[in-house]
């Protein structure tokens, strides 16, 4: 993340970094509140280990994080980082149709907090515990790995 985004190891709060920063809370799989958005995605992946996971993803659409700070006009991509630091780059098409997901199939994730699935992404970047999320602006041709922990 840029010298802007504030990473920190609180997966109850996220960073969300565009024309300003704010930390907004992370939505848990308990709430229930009437005035955060909700949302589904029908997805599946297989990961590296083995571990597939398919059905439906309930949690806050990105979207939504990103109303607590003015997205740049020039976001090509959207960058999300893991408590450890493992970071992704997701075009930010993929990544506003994304939400942040408490749920698989009605039950609360049992290998994290929240977990960033968008229909068509890949296992590698549909990371757990999002602290904090950056619009960028790539241009025409730029590598978006310079902007992650992982490769292709």
């Amino acid at each position: 993340m840029s010298d802007e985004a504030v990473g920190h190891d609180r997966p109850t709060h996220v960073t969300v970094v565009g024309d300003t920063t704010a930390t907004v809370s992370a939505p848990t799989a308990e709430e229930t509140a009437d005035d955060e958005p909700r949302t589904s995605v029908e997805m599946g992946f297989s990961c590296d280990s083995g571990t597939t996971a398919a059905g439906t993803w309930r949690g806050r659409p990105l979207t939504s994080l990103f109303d607590a700070v003015a997205m740049p006009g020039e976001t090509t991509h959207v960058v999300l980082q893991a408590p450890d630091g493992f970071e992704v780059c997701v075009p930010a098409t993929t990544a506003l149709d994304g939400i942040l997901a408490t749920t698989l199939d009605g039950e609360p994730l049992d290998d994290a907090r929240t977990r960033f699935v968008a229909p068509g992404l890949g296992s590698t970047r549909c990371i757990r515990d999002v602290a904090a999320m950056r619009a960028v602006h790539l241009d025409p041709g730029e590598d978006r790995s310079a902007y992650e922990s992982i490769g292709d």
